[in-house]
């Protein structure tokens, strides 16, 4: 009987004996869905209580400020403290100092006090800062009006700076206290200012100030008992903190305490994101927002003990689970990596090892059809590469043996005249510059020359152009004798000369000039063909355009830089340098070092 296998099994009855046997998942899933609603519980609970708390406070703050509002209106209102400002007024007209006008001044100071007293300790019902400015100046106050930062406050509220702007109410929600005695106990202030009108809204007879501590206004969102454990504070409606029971937070906005937004809604809490979660109520008033932040973590702290207590006692069992669940994900996972890892080997020239053992399910019919695919792959692209590389060659060659008929007809007709006219020299130069020519495409077989063989072959090129021509132009090479012996594909140059000569010296005056220069850059060795003829405009097409009689071969400036890339690789190249009247620069970026006998070497 055939032993039984674990590899024999099927993937799909191997998942389903792991999906039987680890339950972790679900484990794991009931706990963090157990923990999650837990958290949404509290939270939910603690905030509903924390809006209370602030549907509270913003009824205490609209009472304070309503309070506010009617004692301005109710001072406005006052004809006794109208009375009083006009009896000044008059007093001031009058030059006249008697005994009964002190008596007159005296006791209206004293009502003037009696009346402000009045508001302060039965109207307002907190501590509150109040002035009243009449319009000749005067200012009557429940506060000592001494020290510099008084005076510059109550400077911008007098009724002549007033006058002019409107008759209701002006709100500061945040300043600095301008009772110098009680700047460091109560450093901030909320102020609000009402002019003192008559009935008809335009008879001005003095200006009302009320001030109020903002701790008065810290006291009413935080209760004593809460004011260590909660945090909470009150933004006007361009969110600066105005009033909180962290001073720290006072004249600075939301955003760089908490950054992030409130949302418009009327009043809701969230919670922010980030390391440092908070959680933030708050409620909006007409022209305030009171906010309250808690800590996410410190609420949520005895919830985490809690479940991370039940997490230590699973923990054991999912040890089992996972150990068990090992076991077959072993079994399992381990062929896979190794075939995942054969298929990222994208080198097909390197062979692989034929799959070992004798696996009956998926996944060795997969690796077996694997190395069978790969196999094919690999032979088919160097089957692929092969023909490319013969087809490529097959084209070079046959533009390097390429005659020109026009250049070759020429060239015989030329010495056949010149043999008319018993020219023996001409015909002799002639017929030995042709016969080179020929030599190095027809009958040299080698695909790589030394520039030495190839500055020939352009001198006896050069040669057969000026007798046929009488073209005058100078070829000159000025290659150190280290170089001649350096190989390059033949009639590498010859192509680039030929385009000198047609297109650069056609339409100048003076005598051509072509130079061969050399020069070493890094990593690469640059042959440089200068001319001095018109130059060019470089999105202009090189080839195509050259006249028949001049070609000699099918070869093309294009087809240089294909060459030399075949040859020597990608990075290397022709690099063009040209601008009309200008001549013209043909620099061929070549390998520093000869590589011909690393061929010779690699066809051995």
């Amino acid at each position: 009987m055939e032993r039984f296998k674990l590899s024999n099994i099927s993937i799909y009855k191997k998942l389903l004996a792991a999906f039987v046997i680890i339950i972790i998942l679900p484990q794991i899933t009931s706990y963090l869905i157990a923990e999650q609603s837990s958290k949404k519980l509290i939270v939910g609970q603690l905030s509903s209580e924390t809006m209370s708390s602030l549907q509270m406070a913003s009824d205490n703050i609209n009472t304070l400020l309503k309070r506010m509002t009617s004692i301005a209106l109710f001072v406005n209102s006052d004809k006794g403290i109208k009375d009083l400002i006009e009896d000044e007024s008059k007093s001031l007209t009058s030059n006249m100092i008697t005994t009964d006008n002190n008596l007159r001044n005296l006791e209206r100071i004293n009502n003037f006090n009696s009346f402000i007293e009045n508001i302060a300790y039965n109207m307002i019902g907190t501590r509150c800062y109040i002035t009243v400015i009449t319009k000749s100046g005067n200012r009557y106050t429940n506060w000592s009006s001494s020290g510099p930062s008084s005076t510059t406050f109550l400077e911008k509220y007098t009724p002549n700076n007033l006058q002019n702007k409107s008759p209701g109410f002006i709100w500061e929600f945040l300043d600095k206290n301008y009772i110098d005695s009680d700047s460091k106990a109560y450093p901030y202030i909320l102020t609000l200012v009402k002019n003192i009108y008559d009935n008809s809204g335009k008879k001005l007879y003095g200006t009302f100030i009320i001030s109020i501590p903002e701790i008065e206004l810290s006291n009413l969102i935080v209760s004593s008992s809460e004011r260590l454990q909660t945090r909470r504070a009150v933004l006007d409606k361009n969110n600066i903190v105005i009033s909180s029971n962290q001073s720290e937070w006072i004249g600075k906005t939301f955003s760089d305490i908490i950054s992030t937004n409130i949302p418009e809604e009327p009043k809701g809490y969230f919670i922010t994101k980030g390391d440092s979660k908070k959680i933030i109520s708050y409620s909006h008033l007409d022209s305030m927002t009171i906010i309250d932040v808690k800590s996410y973590d410190s609420i949520t702290k005895q919830l985490r003990i809690t479940t991370n207590r039940l997490l230590i006692f699973n923990f054991f069992f999912i040890l089992l689970y996972l150990f068990i669940s090992a076991l077959i994900a072993k079994n399992l996972v381990n062929p896979i990596h190794r075939l995942s890892k054969k298929m990222l080997d994208t080198n097909f020239e390197t062979p692989i090892a034929e799959p070992q053992g004798n696996r009956m399910d998926e996944i060795g019919i997969l690796e077996k059809t694997f190395y069978i695919m790969r196999e094919n792959i690999s032979k088919l692209i160097q089957d692929n590469q092969e023909k490319e590389k013969k087809k490529r060659e097959s084209d070079m060659k046959f533009l390097q043996s390429q005659i020109s008929p026009h250049f070759l007809f020429n060239t015989l007709n030329t010495i056949r005249w010149a043999g008319i006219n018993n020219n023996t020299q001409k015909v002799a130069d002639m017929v030995l510059a042709l016969s080179n020519l020929l030599r190095m495409t027809i009958v040299k077989e080698n695909d790589l020359i030394t520039i030495s063989e190839e500055i020939n072959t352009l001198k006896s090129y050069a040669l057969i152009i000026q007798m046929r021509h009488s073209t005058q132009f100078e070829l000159i090479s000025n290659l150190p004798e280290e170089l001649l012996t350096y190989h390059i594909p033949k009639l590498l140059l010859q192509p680039i000369v030929e385009n000198s000569i047609i297109h650069g010296f056609e339409n100048i005056d003076n005598e051509g000039i072509i130079e061969i220069n050399s020069r070493k850059d890094d990593q690469f060795m640059i042959l440089s063909i200068i001319d001095n003829g018109s130059g060019m405009d470089l999105n202009s097409s090189l080839d195509g355009k050259s006249k028949k009689e001049f070609k000699f071969s099918g070869i093309g400036i294009k087809n240089i830089d294909e060459r030399i890339k075949l040859y020597f690789g990608t990075k290397y190249g022709i690099k063009i340098i040209s601008s009309v009247n200008q001549g013209t620069t043909v620099e061929l970026w070549l390998p520093l070092h000869d590589s011909y006998y690393d061929r010779k070497e690699e066809t051995i």
